[in-house]
C-alpha cells in the first residue's frame, strides 16, 4: 500500500482508510483441511516463516490480524477449516461454509 494508484489519491483513498474499513470487511477465510501440500508454494525463507503450508499459513495470518486490529475483528473476520478438501477453490466453495457465507444458507 505504499504505492496507491492516482485513482485511490484522486477519491482521498489512503492507506490509512483502507486499512482502517478492512477491520470492519465481512471475511471467511476458507482453508481445506488437507491442504499441506507443498504445490506451487512459495518455499522463500521469508514466506516459510510464515507456515510451511497454506493451513499454517492462513492460522499464522488470522492470529496476526487478531494482534493487529484486536480480537474484536472476530466479530466480522473467521476462518473456516473444511474437512477433507486440500488445495481446491472449486471445493471450498461448495463446500456447506463456503455455501452459507456466500449464499447465507
Amino acid at each position: 500500500m505504499e504505492h496507491l494508484y492516482s485513482y485511490h489519491k484522486r477519491h482521498g483513498i489512503t492507506a490509512e482508510s483502507i486499512r482502517f474499513q478492512y477491520k470492519y470487511r465481512k471475511v471467511l477465510y476458507l482453508v481445506g483441511e488437507k491442504d499441506t501440500k507443498d504445490f506451487a508454494l512459495d518455499k522463500s525463507t521469508s514466506a516459510m516463516r510464515q507456515g510451511s503450508n497454506r493451513l499454517e499459513r492462513l492460522k499464522v495470518y488470522f492470529n496476526y490480524l487478531k494482534h493487529y486490529y484486536g480480537k474484536a475483528i472476530t466479530k466480522y473476520q473467521s476462518i473456516a477449516v473444511v474437512s477433507n478438501v486440500g488445495h481446491s477453490g472449486k471445493a471450498l466453495m461448495h463446500s456447506k461454509e463456503g455455501r452459507r457465507f456466500i449464499l447465507g444458507f
